[in-house]
């Protein structure tokens, strides 16, 4: 995916800061309920500490998304603008990592 978003218009962004269990909840529900072309999503982990969320992500994530690990925390809203500025013009949807998507959530 580029700096400058996407041909589908819409970004999914997903920041991640520990809580490994929530995050594989949540991304193994987004990757069941969006399609491939319907949104690009970028999953962005801030630093985390706990070292089970690298190999999680690894596993998870889908090979499509973009995936960012910080090198330092930037904190929640630092985390979320440098997602958001990698998404370019494209509308974001953020998605916290305890949330878990259910059906048709990103039609509606």
């Amino acid at each position: 995916m580029s700096s400058a978003g996407s041909s589908t218009g819409v970004t999914v962004v997903v920041p991640v800061f520990n809580a490994p269990e929530e995050t594989r909840r949540c991304l193994t529900a987004l990757k069941a309920t969006v399609c491939s072309g319907e949104a690009d999503v970028i999953v962005i982990d801030d630093a985390s500490t706990d070292p089970a969320v690298p190999r999680l992500l690894a596993e998870v994530c889908d090979p499509s998304w973009y995936l960012e690990r910080q090198p330092n925390n930037l904190g929640f809203v630092g985390t979320v603008n440098r997602a958001m500025a990698r998404a370019g013009r494209n509308d974001v949807i953020l998605l916290n990592s305890d949330t878990v998507p259910a059906g048709h959530w990103l039609a509606a």
